[in-house]
């Protein structure tokens, strides 16, 4: 008789935390039903006072928002204002960002758009860190900007720009403007405005970087400067409107100067130039000028109306050679000679 009424106990007990079960499934569905969750946290008896929010969208819901604030007021217009706010969102499949401020805005319950505001931190799993006063934020289209101004760091990136940031983390770009000044991979970067496209992780898979606006790139092999831009990537670079680089190679400082400079660069090591436009190149022994030039493994090669000037010469020819470590040019379809004397 005991076992039989266990056994029936135990049966009760069993239907009754499958009807809580039940409950508490209906009244979930209730509470998202219009795409948001609110879990209370009542200290105070305050309708305000949420310490968990979970936005969800039905048009993308590949992710969900998570959202932590000491405060939560809604509007009549549907704005909903937060304080002490932490939201961790997903940007990737495989990586999660975490944003807080000291004040924030969300457009409406289910758009998924916010503004933060003062002392804006946001960063990722794999490192990525943002500073800024105000930054708005699309979790749908996984982009942000602002206009004000603002500092990244991510192992050997730190950057800093002064009037406008844009982050795109689906297609991989991040866009600063004004006064943009910082590090990649120890490289020491100055522009106008500045293009950023990166693989997964910021400091350590660059593809391609733009700089724009009297840009200046500075390795410690050479120092590269223009007027209009800079394109590098990991193994080329690229430079437009009298450009100037000084570098140096295998013991040898050259000055060049061109309308556009392309180069070959291993690492941070810049292996290849070749220039056109107005080429000038200044070695030990001579400066010499044409329309086209080439150096590599110290040999010189400048092509198109060549001019070749040292202390006691100028020759004028169409093309020269020059060995850089024996200083022996060699010099095709000569046009003339010019003493300095006769100068």
């Amino acid at each position: 008789m005991y076992n039989r009424r266990r056994k029936i106990r135990l049966i009760a007990g069993t239907f009754i935390v499958l009807a809580c079960l039940i409950c508490f499934k209906i009244l979930y569905s209730v509470l998202t039903a219009n795409n948001i969750y609110y879990k209370n946290n009542l200290k105070n008896n305050s309708v305000n006072s949420f310490s968990d929010i979970t936005y969800k969208s039905y048009e993308n819901n590949k992710s969900n928002v998570f959202i932590k604030s000491s405060e939560v007021t809604e509007e009549n217009n549907g704005i909903i204002n937060f304080k002490n706010l932490i939201s961790t969102f997903k940007i990737s499949k495989e990586e999660t960002a975490t944003i807080s401020s000291d004040k924030s805005q969300a457009l409406t319950r289910n758009a998924k758009q916010c503004e933060f505001i003062g002392n804006v931190k946001l960063s990722t799993e794999n490192g990525l860190f943002v500073e800024t006063e105000k930054l708005f934020v699309d979790f749908n289209k996984n982009i942000a900007y602002g206009n004000y101004p603002i500092q990244i760091t991510q192992d050997n990136v730190k950057l800093t720009a002064q009037q406008k940031c844009f982050f795109d983390m689906d297609g991989k770009k991040i866009i600063l403007t004004g006064q943009v000044k910082g590090y990649i991979n120890e490289d020491l970067v100055i522009a106008d405005k500045m293009e950023i496209e990166f693989g997964d992780v910021l400091g350590n898979d660059l593809k391609k970087v733009k700089a724009f606006g009297h840009p200046l790139y500075k390795t410690y092999q050479y120092s590269l400067k223009a007027v209009e831009r800079i394109e590098y990537s990991r193994c080329k670079v690229e430079a437009h409107n009298n450009v100037i680089l000084k570098y140096k190679e295998k013991g040898k400082i050259y000055d060049v100067k061109a309308n556009h400079l392309f180069g070959d660069i291993k690492g941070n090591t810049l292996n290849k130039i070749w220039g056109e436009g107005d080429f000038i190149i200044k070695t030990d022994s001579y400066i010499i000028k044409g329309n086209k030039g080439t150096l590599f493994d110290n040999i010189l090669t400048v092509n198109d109306n060549v001019t070749i000037l040292n202390n006691k010469n100028t020759i004028i020819c169409e093309s020269a050679m020059l060995n850089t470590n024996t200083n022996e040019l060699k010099i095709y379809k000569s046009k003339g000679l010019v003493s300095a004397k006769e100068k």
